[in-house]
């Protein structure tokens, strides 16, 4: 059987330091095909430089650059358009994947037709401290459906994910749309909250 593909946005502005790191935790995923796809937002420091670097050494990475700067929504956006493969995730640049991250949510996904978004705990580091290491194993999963989802956001009033920690099905990202250019500071709950409606979430 074929693996899952997955497209991997990473927008980066200004974090040419810790994005070789980023990129070198996707490509190290197993049980997966990935495809990296790093967007530039006309960074001041050395982006280009260690992106075309990164993009010259593995053909699963691929670099564009902005002449100009469009912030995250416009940048994120672009990448949704790029993405092609069967799941999508849009990582920071400052941000890693934890070891068989991408295995286990789309595995989730494969199994459940109905899933259209897959999220975990995420681990929280500090730059230039060591990496928490990921304790217990994987246990199992809960699955949502969309609207008992959302009805807890609106009870708690909390946004529960910090956004790495999230895989979406390609298709259903499709059918949301991009990220609302109009919600500057919550659009990532945003979007959260506009792909339950079209599937569970777990």
């Amino acid at each position: 059987m074929s693996r899952p593909t997955v497209s991997v946005i990473v927008p980066c502005y200004r974090y040419a330091a810790v994005l070789e790191g980023c990129v070198r935790s996707v490509l190290d995923q197993e049980g997966v095909d990935v495809r990296v796809l790093i967007i530039d937002d006309c960074s001041p420091d050395e982006t280009p430089a260690v992106a075309g670097r990164l993009a010259e050494r593995d053909a699963r990475v691929e670099y564009r650059r902005h002449a100009d700067n469009k912030g995250l929504i416009g940048t994120a956006n672009e990448g949704l358009e790029w993405a092609d493969g069967d799941y999508v995730v849009l990582l920071s640049a400052d941000d890693l994947l934890t070891p068989g991250a991408l295995a286990r949510a789309t595995s989730v996904m494969a199994d459940a037709p109905n899933v259209g978004m897959v999220y975990g705990r995420p681990l929280l580091a500090g730059q230039g401290r060591p990496l928490p290491e990921p304790k217990g194993r994987w246990r199992g999963t809960d699955v949502h459906r969309g609207s008992d989802w959302i009805r807890r956001r609106c009870r708690t009033a909390h946004n529960c994910i910090s956004s790495p920690e999230v895989a979406v099905r390609t298709a259903v990202q499709r059918a949301v749309g991009g990220y609302d250019p109009d919600c500057v500071h919550t659009s990532d709950l945003n979007m959260w909250l506009r792909i339950p409606p079209l599937s569970h979430v777990a």
